[in-house]
């Protein structure tokens, strides 16, 4: 029977759920809008299936080919609407097209996460694009069980301990290709949803759809963005400015597993692993419309890879892994986490935002700044060199 005393050892991947015979395990909400396993007593048969399955120190077997590449989706709109460099579409529209199934996180009427099945590249649309919430299971996994005894063909996408929650519950299948990301954390669900709600009051309801990582200015300079049901953008704001997204770099509304990520290495359960790429230009890769970080782990990772109309180059695996602090490092934690939550839970969201995350004349300033160099051309080159300095300086 499920016993959960430290909450960092749970990662609200929903193994548990699935795997439990007689459904008396429920998901439930606590006060910071996470989920975590509750279990009917009555209900319970002592199988033990509960635990069998929950991905936290639980070692399954990991092919070992580790390549790194960097690269993009040949489609130039692709790429464009795409968080990084669409390599993750630009696959699911092969795998879709050889008949198989596509799983990721999409939004609902509500703007809640939850994660869904895709059988065609108009449903594949809401799967796509960065998306900083955690995302709720749900049947996903059943469903994906189902499909797989019918012989189908089933790509699934998530973060790295939702791809290890599957991968325990579905053991080993030919049939079963899988996608994580570089994952920095997920944060709360109660605090997005207060969010989104206060936004959707602002605009009076004409949300349309929100993009935490849109490229209205480029590639390297992202916005979280606002569209209405004409497709016009109606907010938009950096991560200097917009205070949903400094909250969650900050790391102060993050699930308390993240700040003690158990799947934070090199090798990962799934068959790929994604990630942005803001230095492709040193592999002679463009990130003209944006780039990936592609880390293959399997035979299956590499066809999936090599079957996409993708445009790729070889990467050093140990430069990818040392720019990339989140592949094997865990968020820090704001000290003000836990006053944040109480006041989260106590007042409205956007006294609370302005009490943690005021938009100050510094912020402003920082953000134009950004906005300047951007539209003058010279931000990208800047960008480059600080980053150059930066290396150096550290292999002094």
């Amino acid at each position: 029977m499920i016993s959960l005393k430290n909450k960092a050892m749970c990662c609200g991947c929903e193994a548990c759920v699935s795997a439990c015979p007689k459904k008396c395990i429920s998901f439930n909400n606590d006060q910071e809008g996470f989920g975590y396993p509750s279990v009917d007593l009555d209900s319970c048969i002592n199988c033990g299936r509960c635990e069998a399955v929950c991905p936290i120190g639980k070692a399954l077997e990991i092919d070992d080919l580790l390549l790194a590449f960097v690269g993009y989706a040949y489609n130039e709109e692709t790429a464009k609407k795409s968080s990084s460099g669409g390599v993750f579409t630009a696959m699911a529209k092969e795998f879709l097209s050889g008949g198989g199934i596509v799983y990721g996180a999409a939004f609902d009427e509500n703007f809640k996460l939850r994660h869904i099945a895709c059988h065609n590249e108009r449903e594949l649309r809401r799967i796509t694009g960065s998306k900083y919430v955690q995302s709720e299971i749900g049947d996903s996994f059943l469903q994906v069980k189902a499909d797989l005894e019918q012989k189908k063909r089933v790509l699934f996408s998530g973060t790295p301990c939702q791809i290890a929650g599957l991968r325990q519950f579905i053991g080993e299948n030919d049939n079963l290709y899988t996608v994580d990301l570089i994952c920095h954390a997920t944060p709360s669900p109660l605090v997005w949803k207060k969010y989104n709600e206060s936004m959707r009051k602002k605009y009076g309801g004409e949300i349309s759809r929100f993009e935490f990582r849109d490229k209205v200015i480029g590639y390297q300079f992202s916005h979280f963005a606002i569209y209405d049901r004409q497709s016009r953008i109606i907010y938009k704001a950096g991560t200097f400015v917009n205070q949903y997204l400094r909250a969650f770099f900050s790391g102060i509304c993050n699930r308390p597993s993240c700040y003690e990520c158990k799947f934070k290495t090199i090798k990962r359960h799934s068959d790929i692993t994604l990630g942005d790429c803001f230095f492709s230009r040193q592999f002679g890769i463009s990130d003209k419309n944006g780039a990936n970080t592609i880390i293959v782990h399997s035979e299956k990772g590499m066809n999936l890879l090599q079957s996409a109309s993708v445009k790729y180059t070889a990467a050093d695996l140990d430069e990818i892994v040392n720019r990339h602090y989140e592949i094997t490092n865990s968020a820090a934690c704001d000290e003000r986490r836990e006053a944040f939550f109480v006041d989260v839970n106590a007042k409205d969201i956007d006294i609370v935002m302005d009490e943690y995350f005021p938009v100050t004349i510094f912020c402003l300033l920082k953000y134009y700044i950004r906005v300047i160099l951007k539209k003058i051309g010279v931000h990208d080159t800047i960008k480059m060199l600080y980053l150059l300095v930066k290396k150096n300086i550290k292999k002094k």
